[in-house]
């Protein structure tokens, strides 16, 4: 039986997609500790699916250093946690960041902190032009192993 959004993986690797689940997503000035954004509202049934809408503060943009924190549970073991994201503007690929997380100790929940380096002032594509068009393709590893795929547009105020 294939996991749908998941086409083209063994049923282990189904298990392990079906258990991991985002429980929650925020964002911040890295430099100070008040959230810019938090979104709590993330279905595991769709996760893997369907795209997710996430509207941003156009502040976040001003920031030099963006520390996002991503809450998550699995329910079975991962060897090695890994995403790829690609930020993909009007079908373009315009960044890719990869992110090392390590094991992941089945039938926990654990927040994952990164902190994303902007690009240098006056380069940075204003936010009426990168909001609705901006979608934010997370890819979730074990190992080398493809576990799933999250697409989130991000849209600006």
């Amino acid at each position: 039986r294939t996991f749908d959004g998941l086409a083209g993986v063994d049923e282990d690797l189904c298990d392990v997609a079906r258990g991991l689940r985002i429980r929650s997503m925020s964002m911040r000035d890295a430099t100070r500790p008040e959230k810019l954004w938090q979104d709590s509202d993330w279905d595991a049934a769709t996760m893997w699916e369907l795209e997710k809408v996430a509207v941003l503060p156009k502040e976040i943009l001003d920031c030099d250093h963006v520390a996002r924190a991503l809450e998550f549970s699995s329910e079975r073991a991962i060897a090695d946690l890994r995403l790829v994201q690609r930020m993909v503007m009007l079908g373009e690929e315009v960044e890719t960041m990869t992110f090392e997380f390590g094991f992941v100790i089945p039938g926990s929940t654990n927040t994952w902190e990164q902190t994303i380096v902007s690009a240098p002032k006056g380069s940075v594509i204003p936010a009426h032009l990168l909001s609705g068009n901006l979608v934010a393709e997370s890819t979730f590893f074990s190992g080398k192993r493809r576990l799933g795929t999250t697409r989130v547009r991000i849209v600006y105020e």
